[in-house]
């Protein structure tokens, strides 16, 4: 029996996921409302801040791709979070 998986949303976690899948053998497709970056160029919005824990690299590195995300990745040795106004939370 062929093993399938459909996935809704292609975001960090959908892709990440549909990696591991189909590394186990899935077959296994991806929907995504908004349109492919790639594609479209430049979509507007609010950009992220992406903090990796151990148990995000670790994820990476079951895919397959830990290492070339290190190869962009920009370390961090702290961070501060403020509000709208501009205090610090």
């Amino acid at each position: 029996m062929e093993k399938r998986a459909i996935i809704v949303g292609a975001g960090l976690v959908g892709s990440l996921w549909a990696v591991l899948l189909a590394k186990r053998g899935y077959d296994v497709d991806v929907y995504e409302l908004r349109e492919d970056p790639r594609q479209a160029g430049f979509i507007g919005g609010r950009s992220i801040n992406l903090a990796m824990s151990t148990r995000g690299w670790r994820a990476l590195e079951k895919a397959g791709i830990e290492n070339k995300i290190r190869e962009v990745a920009i370390p961090m040795k702290g961070r501060m979070m403020h509000d709208e106004q501009g205090q610090l939370a």
